[in-house]
């Protein structure tokens, strides 16, 4: 659990109580800088806000998000998003395995059974459903938001693999892509949503030990889908290029990536651990703002600061609050 993602601060998360898995993807080392703090996020559905969660959200300042939900899934819980903001739509749905989940759950029997079929799933998102995630990339490509949210259901498979495909398109090593895949296993606890699960699937038939493998996040479905883009492609390169439309010549072209790579002076690093201290923005930055120099002007009113002197403590400028998502 929390042992597997170590190097990674607990401050990533907001402390949502309605989207325990909503989190900044921000901040790790790339060739050339450093992702921004407060430009990327990531999440489950966000059906389950407090009126408390609302109100961080509109701090955002979100300009679009791109949602990987099934449209019965966005009927079933919709989002309580702040008005403005930009949605986009991208439905994956797994394809020729989608039927022992969607349909006829009752072909999935046992514990190895389930986390076979989710290691399959992770396939089907490059043999079936890369299509569906380069519209995605497309919308993002072709906008000059500044502030994006991915999210899905539960955070961690379809939006897992999308924010993977995303960092190392951005030079992300694959050590770091990995541990913010696996820090769902901190804030989304199967346990906790067997009940809802169980609601939205015909999974009678399974006990929860059987059923807990489709919950958990495991480095192996993200191997599964990485081993499927090297099994069909020459290199991942060649697949963000070919199957996302997200090669570097795309990301150059695009408004919302023009300038992103900036100087790696006054990185804050320290043995590869990446530090909390107060954002900063250089001349240029869209999402742009996604590589970041830390040179220049603090971000202002609606940005997430992470603060230097409380680790782990995230503060919105403006609001007389603050979240300790540790706790």
């Amino acid at each position: 659990m929390a042992g597997d993602v170590a190097g990674i601060p607990p401050g990533r998360t907001l402390g949502l109580s309605g989207a325990p898995n909503f989190r900044d993807a921000g901040g790790y080392a790339v060739d050339g800088g450093r992702l921004a703090w407060g430009r990327l996020y990531r999440s489950g559905h966000l059906a389950g806000l407090t009126s408390a969660d609302e109100a961080v959200l509109a701090d955002l300042g979100l300009d679009l998000v791109i949602d990987l939900r099934r449209a019965d899934e966005r009927d079933l819980e919709p989002s309580k998003l702040p008005a403005g903001i930009a949605v986009f739509g991208a439905p994956i749905t797994p394809g020729s395995q989608s039927s022992a989940i969607y349909g006829d759950a009752t072909q999935l029997g046992g514990a190895q059974a389930m986390f076979d079929f989710m290691c399959e799933i992770n396939r089907e998102f490059v043999v079936s459903q890369s299509a569906h995630f380069a519209a995605a990339f497309a919308r993002l490509l072709a906008s000059d938001a500044r502030r994006v949210l991915w999210h899905c259901s539960a955070g961690k498979d379809r939006t897992g693999f999308a924010l993977a495909m995303l960092q190392l398109a951005l030079g992300v090593a694959l050590d770091n892509i990995e541990a913010d895949y696996l820090l769902s296993r901190r804030y989304y606890r199967p346990r906790d949503h067997l009940d809802r699960v169980r609601a939205k699937y015909p999974v009678d038939h399974l006990s929860d030990d059987e059923l807990l493998p489709m919950m958990r996040t495991e480095r192996a479905y993200l191997h599964a889908a990485l081993a499927a883009i090297d099994g069909a492609w020459a290199s991942r390169d060649a697949y963000l290029r070919g199957a996302l439309g997200f090669g570097a010549a795309e990301r150059r072209a695009a408004p919302a990536f023009r300038g992103a790579v900036n100087s790696r002076r006054g990185e804050w690093a320290l043995k590869g651990q990446i530090q909390h201290k107060p954002a900063y923005r250089g001349q240029q930055q869209t999402l742009a703002g996604f590589v970041q120099a830390k040179q220049g002007v603090k971000v202002g009113q609606r940005r997430q600061q992470h603060c230097e002197d409380a680790p782990g403590v995230i503060v919105f400028p403006g609001r007389d609050q603050q979240h300790n998502p540790t706790d």
